[in-house]
């Protein structure tokens, strides 16, 4: 089963499974949101783009770590993994500085989740590497017309962690383009 879905009875959410509808090197896994339906009628998700093979395969609200820095990148030497929060290890393939729109080879963390009709909650374990290591508790829950998201990060390597997140919004309410 690749979607999980919870719902408060007015307010459907539609979840990916880690690496199910997202398997790329940008946006975190756990709690890959790709479409929110209020009272059965109105749809509010979009794909980042309406292109095929544009875009990094956003969808819906999709978060992302260290956007322009992540962590361990500057360290890791051509070859070398470096940890990106929420999806994995990533291999850095050149002395370029890091590009979110590159894609990355991902060798992925170890993810669980734990599913309850009217909430979810992921789990990124951590994986050591270079000293940097985190885990990610990510609980999204639904309560009549109104969605929570709540995550933490703890760090459980030797390095310090210095990052940004960050959540995109790709909505587009019942299709209707945004405008006056």
């Amino acid at each position: 089963m690749d979607n999980i879905k919870i719902s408060s009875g007015r307010l459907e959410v539609e979840l990916s499974r880690p690496g199910s509808f997202y398997s790329g090197s940008r946006f975190d896994w756990t709690g890959f949101i790709t479409e929110i339906i209020f009272d059965k009628t109105h749809r509010f998700c979009a794909d980042e783009s309406r292109r095929p093979g544009y875009g990094s395969g956003g969808r819906g609200l999709c978060n992302e770590f260290g956007i322009h820095e992540p962590i361990g990148y500057d360290e890791a030497r051509v070859g070398e993994y470096f940890p990106k929060l929420g999806v994995g290890l990533l291999k850095r393939y050149s002395e370029e500085p890091y590009n979110f729109y590159k894609p990355y080879e991902v060798s992925p963390f170890e993810f669980e989740v734990e599913t309850r009709p009217d909430s979810v909650v992921f789990l990124a374990k951590p994986h050591a590497c270079n000293g940097y290591a985190a885990q990610i508790r990510k609980e999204i829950s639904v309560a009549d017309n109104r969605m929570e998201v709540r995550y933490t990060l703890d760090n459980t390597g030797t390095k310090p962690i210095d990052t940004t997140e960050y959540l995109h919004n790709f909505v587009n309410p019942d299709g209707e383009g945004i405008g006056p």
